[in-house]
This record gives structure tokens, C-alpha cells and sequence, in this order.
């Protein structure tokens, strides 16, 4: 990097610390920040296999997975979880995490809201109707089912948000029932049927659901 410093305290002074993005400064840029998340990892990781030695560690439920060191130290989880907010899980990339790591891989958050039942925003993944929802709850799930890297797929979530938001003002039509507790009837049905065949689906006897619905763009966060 062509810099040499005679003290930490050295490094506190903005004026003597220049990094000139140089090759061999991103290397160990890179280097480090492969580092520092692998103990990140593998810290907590090791102290949760002694307290609780019997039980399987799911992983952190990575919103997304940006880049391979994120990858870094997670084969020390039994299991690696990220969010799925797409119309379809992404084969592809789920099977690349599984082969990179050697784990299973699941996915801990999904949804699809719809514009018709009055709340102010659809969710991260939107569709027309109720309807609509059913449809693209079973067209995810049991292409989900299909893959055999990915051993579960979690909804987020049970109930609609409520119309003036949560603590963070998020205010999604995203839930089986709504915020009287009442179920969307469409949307439950579709997900009875999605459930009813997943066996079948998962060795391959029956084909997945493939009518997935047009996204319409979302609202609100």
C-alpha cells in the first residue's frame, strides 16, 4: 500500500492515512473482511453448539446473499437460511450456496400481498387479487419442493400488518388472515392445496404448480 505508520494512534489522523486502491491494498482489504466474518460467524455458531449441542443451527436468515465471502465460515451452520422475495425461488442460487457449503439451505421469509383487501401497501412481492396470491403461494412453494438443495420455505407472514404500520411504519396486505384474525379465503385454500401435494411433488410423482401471476408494483417501504 506504500504506507507505514509507527503507532495505532497513528491512524487516527486522517491526514497521514490515504489508501490509493491499489491492488495489493484491495487484497487485504478483501482478506480482512473475509476474516472478520468468518469469526463473526463461527464465534457464536461454536458457543451455540455447546450450550445447546442436540439442536440444529439454522443459520442468521441472510436477507440476500451479495457476494461469496457473506459465505464465509457459514458451513459451520447445520442449515443456511436467506429470504426468497421473488416470484420463484431461485434454483440456481440455491443450488450454488448448498454445493459452496456442503449444507442444506432454506428459505426463512417470503410473501406475496394483492391490492384488493384495502390496505395501504402490498408487500415486497405483489399481485392483482387474493387470488392471485393463492396462486403464486402455490407456484412458490411447490417449485420450492422440487429443488432438492432446499429443505423448507417459512411465510412471513401469518396476519396482515396493521393499516397505520408496525414500530417501523410497515403496513403489508401480506397475511393469511387479516387484522381482525378473518382468513382470506382464496389465499388459504390455494395454500391447502399447495400443502396437500408436497410429498408428491417433492419425489418427483407429481409436477409443481407453474401458474404463476403477473407482479403488479409494489407500494409503501
Amino acid at each position: 500500500m506504500g504506507t507505514a505508520f509507527a503507532s495505532f494512534e497513528d491512524l487516527l489522523d486522517p491526514a497521514k492515512v490515504v489508501l490509493t486502491g491499489s491492488p495489493v491494498c484491495a487484497r487485504d482489504l478483501d482478506a480482512f473482511n473475509r476474516r472478520l466474518i468468518r469469526r463473526y460467524v463461527e464465534i457464536p455458531a461454536a458457543r451455540c453448539r455447546e450450550a445447546a449441542p442436540n439442536h440444529l443451527n439454522l443459520g442468521m436468515r441472510y436477507a440476500w446473499v451479495g457476494h461469496v465471502a457473506v459465505l464465509e465460515g457459514c458451513e459451520s451452520f447445520d442449515v443456511f437460511s436467506l429470504n426468497g422475495y421473488r416470484m420463484q425461488p431461485d434454483r440456481e442460487h440455491i443450488e450454488w450456496i448448498s454445493r459452496r457449503l456442503g449444507r442444506p439451505v432454506m428459505i426463512g421469509e417470503f410473501h406475496f400481498g394483492a391490492a384488493d383487501a384495502g390496505l395501504p401497501a402490498y408487500g415486497i412481492r405483489a399481485v392483482a387479487t387474493q387470488e392471485e396470491s393463492g396462486d403464486a403461494y402455490r407456484a412458490f412453494v411447490e417449485s420450492a419442493a422440487a429443488i432438492p438443495e432446499l429443505i423448507g420455505v417459512h411465510y412471513f407472514q401469518l396476519n396482515d400488518q396493521p393499516a397505520l404500520g408496525r414500530f417501523d411504519g410497515e403496513n403489508y396486505q401480506i397475511g393469511a388472515v387479516d387484522t381482525c384474525m378473518l382468513p382470506y379465503r382464496p389465499f388459504v385454500e390455494a395454500m391447502r392445496q399447495a400443502h396437500e401435494v408436497l410429498y408428491e411433488v417433492r419425489t418427483g410423482a407429481v409436477e409443481p404448480y407453474s401458474n404463476v401471476p403477473q407482479e403488479i408494483p409494489r407500494t409503501g417501504f
